[in-house]
């Protein structure tokens, strides 16, 4: 899993998106105003203490294993923490390529 750092950016714009979804949540009446607030006391417990990607996905398993509503959530953020891994391997390959280490480069191609 990636240990990179999460940004605050990230994490606000992860605070975002559910705060979006408790709302769609109680429009739906999937979830009660008061279960709507266990949910959000759970996210500001925990969510601030994910300093790495790793983390964050974490909270969100545990998120989502509490109240399955999050499961979009989750795959999106791991689609996303998958595309930036793949961004910065790319960016790797390229300076390998650039200064002719073409066998380094094919064996960063195949990594995880």
């Amino acid at each position: 899993m990636d240990t990179q750092t999460v940004t605050d950016d990230h994490r606000n714009s992860l605070g975002v998106q559910l705060t979006r979804r408790i709302g769609d949540l109680l429009a739906e009446g999937l979830v009660s105003l008061d279960e709507a607030g266990k949910i959000a006391e759970f996210i500001l417990g925990k969510i601030d203490k994910a300093t790495t990607h790793a983390d964050l996905i974490e909270f969100l398993f545990q998120l989502n294993s509490k109240w399955p509503f999050f499961e979009p959530v989750l795959q999106f953020q791991q689609g996303t923490v998958k595309l930036e891994k793949d961004k910065q391997k790319v960016a790797q390959m390229e300076t390998l390529i650039r200064e002719k280490q073409v066998d380094a480069a094919i064996a960063t191609a195949k990594t995880d």
